[in-house]
């Protein structure tokens, strides 16, 4: 069977657009308060323990600026290094999930967010939902419908998008996922 968009899934495609500029936006910041302190040379570390990392870069570039008798926090503090605000920098950095970010390039492959048809009946009622939205849109602009009696008429097939202000197919009815129509 041949596929057969029936649609795009905009909520999904917002959220990970969302998801990106956010871990880009946390990326940054983190990056910048890092940059601070210590000289970043790749962006391996990100994959692994960042806190570790910066630690350790931290104790390489700041070891012959102290004597061995003062303690990594007491550097830590005296380089004004806040440890608790990195540690947010850090979870809020990796608290968002996007699948296959590359830190350097910044970017993220982007997933399908199109809806395929799951068969051919699938694709038939498209065809006739699809036909009848367009018949109800054209029959709109010369004469009164009124969107919830034709849902309600139809069995909830079609549906009424108001950012539109177009009669629309339903895809749950497309692909025979149970609904409640009231």
């Amino acid at each position: 069977m041949k596929k057969v968009i029936i649609g795009r899934n905009i909520d999904a495609e917002k959220s990970f657009t969302i998801n990106l500029e956010g871990k880009i936006t946390r990326l940054e910041a983190l990056l910048e308060y890092m940059q601070g302190f210590i000289d970043i040379k790749d962006f391996e570390f990100l994959e692994s323990n960042i806190k570790n990392y910066f630690i350790e870069s931290f104790e390489e570039k700041y070891r012959s600026d102290f004597p061995p008798i003062v303690n990594l926090e007491k550097r830590l503090e005296l380089c004004g290094v806040d440890i608790q605000k990195l540690d947010k920098l850090i979870s809020d950095y990796n608290a968002i999930q996007v699948q296959g970010f590359n830190a350097k390039t910044r970017t993220a492959p982007k997933p399908n967010f199109e809806i395929y048809a799951n068969d051919e009946t699938a694709v038939n009622r498209y065809e006739s939902t699809k036909k009848l939205c367009d018949i109800l849109n054209d029959l709109r602009t010369s004469q009164t419908v009124y969107p919830a009696n034709v849902i309600q008429g139809v069995g909830g097939a079609i549906g009424f998008n108001f950012q539109t202000n177009k009669f629309d197919i339903n895809l749950n009815y497309i692909n025979s996922i149970p609904q409640r129509n009231y």
